[in-house]
């Protein structure tokens, strides 16, 4: 859960002093009405990839997703070409709902567009 809510930002403590910042809930990534909200997260800097710190920080704010906001999916979508993201998801208990085929360009190739779901019961916790 995060730590603090400061000006519109949920602030969560990562392990190592790290410090993972998300902005509250935006009225267009939640739909009230369906109960479900969309995920998104990028880390940067690429010396903090690999670490674990993606994990951790999707893990809180799918935790809060579903025991805060009482929402029952979590969505996303990710290139298909970002193996290690894909794999990171399905960790987490996301199955890959669809995809659209060669949708993106990337360094000259054809990149699908790879739409992927959470539920509470398919949520794994740690």
């Amino acid at each position: 859960m995060p730590n603090q809510f400061i000006q519109g930002l949920l602030y969560f403590p990562l392990r190592g002093g790290m410090l993972f910042v998300a902005p509250l809930p935006a009225q267009q990534l939640i739909n009230w009405g369906h109960r479900f909200g969309e995920l998104g997260i990028l880390i940067g800097d690429k010396k903090f990839r690999g670490k674990g710190y993606g994990t951790e920080a999707c893990r809180a704010l799918i935790e809060y997703a579903f025991d805060r906001l009482n929402l029952k999916t979590v969505v996303l979508a990710v290139f298909g070409c970002h193996d290690a993201g894909i794999t990171m998801y399905r960790r987490l208990g996301f199955r890959i709902q669809g995809r659209l085929k060669g949708l993106y360009t990337i360094a000259g190739r054809s990149v699908d567009k790879v739409y992927m779901i959470v539920t509470r019961k398919t949520f794994i916790r740690s």
